[in-house]
């Protein structure tokens, strides 16, 4: 459940950041304009809040995909222990009549 969590909050972050860069070129675009009131320290203000809030908005995204990606290992690597683990233990449950008379690539069969 914490890994769909984490997929879920990675994949809405997509459209602030999309946010981001409009209201970043906004800024931009609102300075440029012949006649415009803004002042230059209003300008540098609105791009250093823009852009922090970019970064913060990538380094959140990059650290919930990098959380679901090792969690989704973590995932498989159990699984994969548990899936193991059984095979030995059906194995090794089974008489040694059965494991002389078969041959050892028919072994897995008999389990």
């Amino acid at each position: 459940m914490p890994h769909l969590l984490q997929a879920l909050s990675a994949l809405l972050l997509a459209p602030r950041l999309t946010q981001g860069h409009r209201n970043l070129i906004q800024g931009f675009n609102d300075f440029f304009i012949p006649g415009s009131p803004n002042a230059e320290s209003t300008f540098r203000q609105t791009l250093d809040r823009m852009a922090l809030y970019l970064f913060l908005l990538f380094l959140a995204r990059f650290v919930l995909t990098y959380v679901n990606k090792f969690t989704f290992r973590i995932i498989g690597i159990r699984m994969s222990a548990a899936i193991r683990a059984d095979y030995l233990r059906c194995l090794f449950s089974q008489t040694i009549h059965v494991l002389d008379t078969s041959m050892c690539c028919l072994l897995h069969s008999s389990i």
